[in-house]
């Protein structure tokens, strides 16, 4: 007959909460890093077809931009502007190469991201503060090969 330890099923439980609170920490929520900068919610969302995003006006608070259709990494528009305070980036990606779109702030903490994909659209919500700040993708060496843009928060 085997014993067990009077303490494995505590071992157990509490493997089992720190697991949970470290994926809980992954999620949104407050942004520790950038100061004035807080991810509401972090999306990829069904697009319908390819075009219907990029044919859509930006409503009050939103910014739209898009990976080019190409294999090239780009964006377009590779320069956004937009008022401080809660911004939608909707972007959408219309090719078959993997592509997503982050924020950082001006001194390069990452801010929020999209996850990647390829072929649909997603959304990042963010509240900014005034300055200048970048947008790029974070696929291996698509930042590097210039698929990157500025951000103007007035």
């Amino acid at each position: 007959m085997s014993r067990t330890s009077p303490f494995a099923h505590l071992r157990s439980v509490a493997a089992a909460s720190i697991a949970a609170l470290a994926l809980a920490a992954c999620g949104g929520g407050e942004s520790p890093e950038g100061e004035g900068a807080t991810v509401t919610q972090q999306a990829t969302e069904a697009a319908g077809t390819p075009g219907s995003e990029a044919e859509r006006e930006a409503g009050p608070g939103e910014v739209l931009v898009a990976a080019e259709a190409g294999d090239e990494p780009a964006f377009d528009p590779d320069a956004l502007a937009a008022e401080a305070g809660e911004i939608t980036f909707r972007f959408r990606n219309p090719s078959e190469s993997l592509h997503s779109f982050c924020v950082e702030s001006g001194e390069g903490v990452a801010l929020g991201c999209t996850s990647q994909f390829r072929d649909d659209a997603g959304v990042l919500r963010l509240r900014l503060e005034p300055g200048e700040h970048a947008f790029f993708c974070n696929v291996a060496e698509h930042r590097e090969a210039g698929m990157e843009g500025s951000l103007s928060v007035e």
